[in-house]
């Protein structure tokens, strides 16, 4: 009696084998895609903490606004003294230099003639300067160390505003304690160098409490007390209209 169990061909076994095999590479791409997928999905969110921890740190309108700059090396490198003070050193760049040490001294004698007969005192002066002294830092692009800041910026302060009075009490035929005729040019070129720069508003600041009483009351503004020195050397005729 003959056995008509049917035996599998080899054909189909191939067609077996052939199935298993493409579902493993079916499995084997799906489980690759999967995996990229995560790599990608972790990388999307490695990038976004990133950009997030980067956002926090910059608050809406608490950017600084800077308005004094440090000059490129690539400039500075070209010609040194055209980005150098001569005579004077403003703010923190050029503060502590051994060439303009000598002005220090000169900064202290203007300081002591600028409070004399005013009723606004030294004290009131510093304290204006630290109130202040955040926003200060802020103008500058640059940070420069100073053993002092607070003290640096008045006595520069000072030193500019007093200067200013100073050379329109000189065309007034007043006496005035300028400095020497040949350093004049001198002070005429730092006081407009880049880098050597104070906060215009710190310096109007100090000025409008030292004349803000009407026994000391000055003749002249601020911007046109400034605009007075310079309108000397640049030939600007009409001093600026000033809001009241």
């Amino acid at each position: 009696m003959e056995n008509n169990i049917n035996t599998p061909s080899a054909s189909n076994k191939d067609i077996g084998m052939a199935t298993r095999s493409n579902n493993e590479n079916r499995i084997d791409k799906a489980s690759a895609s999967n995996t990229g997928k995560e790599i990608e999905a972790a990388s999307a969110s490695n990038v976004l903490k990133d950009l997030a921890d980067g956002i926090a740190r910059f608050k809406p309108g608490k950017c600084p606004e800077h308005c004094i700059y440090e000059v490129p090396r690539s400039l500075r490198s070209i010609e040194p003294k055209a980005y150098t003070p001569q005579v004077v050193s403003l703010g923190p760049a050029h503060c502590g230099h051994e060439e303009l040490v000598s002005m220090e001294k000169q900064k202290l004698r203007y300081l002591a003639e600028f409070m004399d007969g005013k009723k606004v005192t030294l004290d009131d002066l510093v304290t204006i300067v630290q109130k202040n002294e955040m926003e200060i830092r802020g103008c500058y692009n640059f940070n420069r160390s100073c053993d002092d800041f607070v003290k640096m910026i008045l006595l520069d302060a000072v030193f500019v505003i007093e200067f200013l009075l100073q050379f329109f009490n000189l065309l007034c035929e007043e006496v005035p304690i300028l400095p020497e005729p040949r350093m004049m040019f001198g002070l005429q070129v730092d006081l407009i160098l880049l880098e050597n720069q104070l906060p215009y508003f710190i310096l109007e600041k100090i000025y409008e409490k030292t004349y803000a009483d009407p026994e000391t009351q000055a003749n002249l503004t601020f911007p046109e007390l400034v605009a007075f020195y310079f309108g000397h050397y640049y030939r600007i005729s009409q001093r600026p209209k000033v809001n009241s």
